[in-house]
């Protein structure tokens, strides 16, 4: 009798298997070695932002995140810009859609209308529609020389010595690229690919019932004269089990015959640890994209003891860098086409997912005055209060100055 790894050897004749595949497993997210060490824009937004719970989730709240920190501006021009940056978008949209962009394909694009040194509207552009065009300039090779900008038709908008284009362009970290950013899905990929293999696997048994993939197997007749099937009448046989079982069943009996002594195919998901497996693969995607594992109800192994901790690492470790680097790039490209100066600020103390720290901060600076360890204006300023009190301020009668003479309070 021959084994499964006869059935399915590499040199196997068309005699050795006559049964039809038996599951047809999910386009890869990598194909090929090419493709496998770079993720573009559309295969990450495809596979990644579309089919994968963990990546949409993650990418999702960290731009609605983002866009809900309040920001301190030192120019009301670039103030003014960010309240409508185009026609019907407002700050909010604007941030988010900046962000996903920019997360998903490592680059962000948008199109500065200008009259004269004022920027009146940035219109975003969808990464994929933008290539980035370098050449030779100052006798260097691989300098960026011009943006395209293909929808419907081309448009080119050249980049001076200076750096300087009507494209505004903020990107991630790429350490093989100086001009265009990497991915954050790129350290990422194996784990997506295999989620998402595993998510339509389990959709295949879900469909077919959780029955395992399995071999029809035909026994040999116990005379050993009656001769074997022929072609014909096995692929009468598929059609009847077609027939019985539904043709368009996911997971199939592959109808063999009696040369083989093989029944099961694969593994049940209990015995590939199935739940486990799911379980390390979200956590692995998560932290390649900043987001707590905890956030996604995946607690074992966390440091937290709560969502409202796991919240503000995800602000300090995440939200804040991205939107900090975001606004640092918009304010230069500000300052080289208005000539003005732009500094736009975190307004970190009025971030509610930090206010607990806050909280806390506070707590200590009343402990630490109430136990006379610092003054009443030390503890002000530790915990955020204006230098001046609005209104009466009032003190525990049981404290005293230190080194007042006790006696004056007799009299």
């Amino acid at each position: 009798m021959f084994g499964l790894n006869k059935i399915f050897s590499k040199g196997a004749s068309q005699k050795s298997y006559s049964g039809e595949p038996i599951m047809n497993y999910p386009e890869s997210l990598f194909n090929g070695e090419d493709s496998f060490k770079k993720v573009s824009y559309t295969t990450a937004s495809r596979e990644g932002f579309e089919k994968n719970y963990v990546v949409f989730r993650a990418i999702t709240d960290i731009a609605e995140s983002a866009s809900q920190i309040p920001l301190v501006f030192d120019q009301p021009e670039l103030e003014e810009l960010l309240r409508r940056p185009y026609y019907k978008q407002g700050y909010t949209t604007f941030i988010q859609d900046a962000l996903k962009y920019k997360l998903l394909g490592g680059n962000y694009y948008a199109h500065a209308v200008t009259v004269g040194n004022k920027i009146t509207y940035l219109r975003t552009i969808r990464p994929d529609r933008v290539t980035i065009e370098t050449g030779y300039r100052n006798g260097l090779s691989e300098q960026l020389i011009e943006y395209r900008w293909t929808q419907g038709s081309m448009k080119t908008f050249p980049v001076d010595d200076e750096m300087h284009s009507e494209i505004f362009h903020s990107k991630l970290f790429n350490p093989f690229e100086e001009y265009c950013g990497m991915s954050l899905l790129q350290s990422a990929m194996i784990s997506i690919d295999q989620s998402n293999a595993m998510s339509a696997y389990n959709k295949k048994v879900v469909e077919n019932n959780g029955a395992p993939q399995s071999l029809l197997v035909m026994k040999e007749p116990k005379d050993k004269m009656t001769p074997a099937p022929s072609e014909d009448q096995m692929s009468q046989l598929r059609r009847q089990m077609d027939d019985k079982l539904g043709k368009n069943r996911q997971n199939s009996f592959a109808v063999v015959n009696w040369m083989y002594d093989a029944v099961r195919l694969g593994m049940t998901q209990q015995e590939m640890d199935w739940v486990n497996s799911k379980t390390t693969t979200a956590r692995e995607i998560a932290l390649a994209l900043g987001y707590p594992p905890f956030l996604l109800g995946l607690a074992e192994g966390s440091t937290f003891n709560n969502v409202a901790e796991a919240r503000m690492s995800l602000y300090d470790n995440t939200v804040i860098p991205q939107l900090k680097q975001f606004l640092s790039d918009l304010d230069i490209y500000f300052e080289c086409v208005t000539g003005k100066e732009s500094n736009t600020q975190i307004d970190r103390d009025n971030i509610l997912a930090l206010q607990p720290r806050e909280f806390e901060k506070r707590e200590s600076a009343r402990n630490d005055f109430q136990a006379g360890i610092i003054s009443d204006t030390e503890a002000r300023g530790e915990g955020n209060y204006p230098e001046d009190a609005d209104g009466e301020f009032f003190m525990p009668s049981s404290q005293v100055p230190k080194g007042m003479d006790l006696n004056l309070l007799d009299e």
